[in-house]
């Protein structure tokens, strides 16, 4: 028991090294962004959008157009998320849950923010084909959000 102890800390070990080096440059990057005052984002120059832009952007999200998504965009055999719902299943059950769905967004709409489950994601790692699983550097992270933020990714 002992020898796995010791196998399970130098995995645990090598994952937290992986993560450090995945990471070390986001950090350097955001430290300089953070010391930067983005002026050339804040000047009195920026484009600003039209009303009839602002018009179409705040138009309400119709059911025809999150269905289109579903049916039309969405690969349903893509990974769950941490809720476990796939495109898959929402396509396959949609009328039973059309309407819970669509109120979901309505409200996460009037809200300004998505549910804490849906802001959540699962980070997984998998194994890269054809290569030996016992190297770390043969695995590579994925994100897995929220299954029934699906609909996020068509809109325009």
């Amino acid at each position: 028991m002992h020898e796995r102890f010791k196998k399970i800390r130098k995995l645990a070990f090598e994952l937290w090294r992986l993560n450090l080096d995945l990471y070390k440059e986001d950090a350097e990057i955001s430290t300089i962004i953070a010391k930067d005052p983005c002026t050339e984002f804040l000047d009195n120059d920026m484009p600003k959008i039209t009303s009839d832009q602002r018009l179409e952007c705040d138009k309400n999200i119709t059911n025809t157009e999150v269905r289109n998504i579903l049916f039309k965009d969405l690969n349903k055999k893509k990974s769950p998320g941490n809720d476990g719902i796939t495109a898959g299943l929402l396509q396959t059950r949609w009328e039973l849950l059309e309407p819970y769905f669509m109120n979901c967004i309505n409200y996460a709409i009037e809200l300004g923010e998505l549910s804490p489950s849906q802001r959540q994601g699962v980070v997984r790692l998998i194994e890269k084909k054809n290569k030996d699983h016992r190297n770390l550097d043969n695995w590579r992270p994925i994100s897995l959000l929220n299954g029934a933020n699906y609909w996020l990714t068509g809109l325009n």
